[in-house]
């Protein structure tokens, strides 16, 4: 089984990871684009008990995003509602506080350093704390920003980041069958 997680998506992938380290089959981490904590530190003030109504003040009842593309508008939902802020700042939050050096399993992170949405020293430095003796991580340089791992927005980086995971994960099956002495 392999484990993939974006944007938000990552901190669950990593949270499963953690929940099973016993499992055999689970084979490998991705995490695209993680979302450790967002970029902008404010909203801090949209997590905790009171968050829900310090975010609906801050941006009403719905957060509207602007599409970046015509196949984007055509398929995302641009309207969420602004409690959506305060359960991923609260999900993220508590992800921090776990202990990545328990993962053991082979993981990549792709982001890119031009990424506005999420802190990207924070993508850096838990993808260092990960406990994997075969991880790596990728600056993609075909990706423009966050939302880069899919043809709806980012179509020049999806071949290249689905070409790092593939190559990442054939290795990383590979190390897993050599004989434990040749590793």
């Amino acid at each position: 089984m392999i484990l993939v997680g974006m944007s938000t998506g990552a901190p669950l992938a990593i949270h499963l990871a953690l929940e099973n380290l016993e499992r055999s089959d689970l084979a490998a981490l991705v995490l695209i684009s993680p979302n450790h904590y967002p970029a902008d530190s404010r909203v801090v003030f949209a997590s905790g008990p009171l968050g829900r109504f310090i975010a609906k003040i801050a941006i009403g009842t719905h957060r509207i995003l602007n599409p970046m593309t015509k196949a984007q508008a055509a398929i995302w939902t641009p309207k969420y509602r602004s409690e959506g802020v305060t359960a991923m700042v609260n999900l993220v939050t508590y992800v921090y506080y776990l202990d990545l050096s328990k993962i053991k399993i082979p993981a990549i992170t792709l982001y890119t350093h031009k990424d506005k949405i999420v802190n990207v020293d924070l993508v850096l430095s838990r993808h260092e704390q990960l406990g994997s003796s075969f991880k790596r991580i990728v600056d993609m340089p075909e990706a423009k920003t966050h939302y880069f791992a899919g043809y709806a927005t980012a179509r020049r980086a999806v071949t290249p980041a689905r070409r790092q995971i593939t190559a990442f994960i054939r290795e990383a099956l590979l190390l897993e069958a050599l004989p434990e002495n040749s590793k």
